[in-house]
């Protein structure tokens, strides 16, 4: 997300820039703080660019490199326009203010939370004592312009609170999708877990109901592998369960979904189909596992349990069901589709 901003908004601020210059040169009202800050800060976007999309492994130095240049851009132009034209005309002031938004977006943008708080908060206060020097330097006229100087002051304090809220709201939320996502996401071979499938489950059948559409489940146990793990030992079969994950997502239909049940055991639940096509699928599913290399172990096999939900049948019974089926495979010799 930050490259897809980092190849927008240097190229923005680059047109800004240039339009900028284009009309203070031919207006006539360039000065000296414009003549330096003006094509510095568009040779610096033009660079940030081209890094952005040609160089993206130097971003991190750069976008840190370029907050600094910012920092000091900043504190540069305010003294300017404090100690310089502000005497004169005030509304400079009031133009510069539209671009400090920026500064502390990308602050915010380029650092962590705190420490974006803390530098943020360092130029805000070597703003503070710009301001005091401008007073105690000239006193005179302070009236006209103290106005001006504390909205300012005042804006960049609601800019740098509000960011660090936002910041930490974002932060919390992608945290909280984070934990959410591990809940229901089994560790080891990245699927679904027991729990997430259940919820699926649930409000599939409620869905079901209402369209009056087939709903079928496949349980699926991985033969002997317990043996897997005495003989070749627990990374291989851990490596198994991975490959095994793998295997199904890469075979289950458009529609269909997979996880993983508990220890060995995979459950893939089948929108729309008939026992008929489920045990159909099933056994393409089985002829295929047997011809896939399996190097941690050898040649693999799996029993399977499919069952058709009933009509007013409750989940927990469905699941039996094919429990019940998974076991009928397995005690007739394992390697076979069994649906009931």
């Amino acid at each position: 997300m930050k490259r897809s901003i980092y190849r927008f908004a240097p190229p923005s601020v680059l047109v800004a820039t240039l339009i900028a210059l284009y009309f203070e040169y031919t207006n006539g009202t360039m000065d000296v703080e414009d003549f330096v800050s003006l094509p510095a800060v568009a040779g610096w976007c033009l660079a940030f660019t081209y890094v952005a999309y040609r160089k993206p492994e130097h971003l991190r130095k750069f976008e840190i490199a370029t907050f600094l240049f910012l920092c000091l851009h900043h504190l540069y132009r305010f003294y300017f326009i404090v100690h310089g034209k502000f005497g004169a005309g005030h509304h400079d002031l009031n133009e510069y203010t539209f671009w400090i938004p920026f500064f502390y977006i990308c602050g915010f943008l380029i650092l962590d939370k705190t420490m974006a708080l803390r530098v943020s908060l360092a130029v805000f206060t070597a703003t503070v004592f710009i301001g005091a020097g401008r007073f105690w330097v000239d006193p005179s006229g302070a009236g006209a312009i103290l106005d001006v100087i504390l909205q300012f002051y005042i804006s960049n304090v609601v800019y740098i609170v509000a960011l660090y809220y936002l910041y930490y709201a974002v932060e919390a939320n992608v945290q909280s999708e984070e934990y959410q996502r591990m809940a229901f996401t089994d560790f080891l071979t990245r699927l679904p877990n027991r729990r997430q499938l259940e919820e699926w489950m649930a409000a599939e059948i409620g869905a079901v109901r209402e369209r009056r559409t087939p709903l079928s489940v496949a349980l699926i146990d991985i033969d002997c592998f317990k043996q897997i793990n005495d003989a070749y030992g627990h990374d291989a079969g851990d490596a198994v369960l991975v490959r095994f994950a793998a295997f199904l997502s890469e075979r289950i239909r458009g529609g269909d979904s997979v996880g993983r049940w508990g220890g060995e055991e995979f459950l893939v639940v089948m929108r729309r189909t008939e026992l008929g096509d489920a045990a159909a699928f099933a056994e393409r599913l089985r002829a295929d596992l047997e011809r896939e290399p399996f190097p941690e172990a050898g040649r693999v096999t799996a029993s399977f349990g499919l069952a058709q939900l009933g009509g007013g049948e409750e989940l927990f019974s469905l699941l039996k069901r094919a429990d019940q089926a998974l076991y009928v495979s397995k005690s007739e010799g394992r390697n076979r589709v069994t649906a009931l």
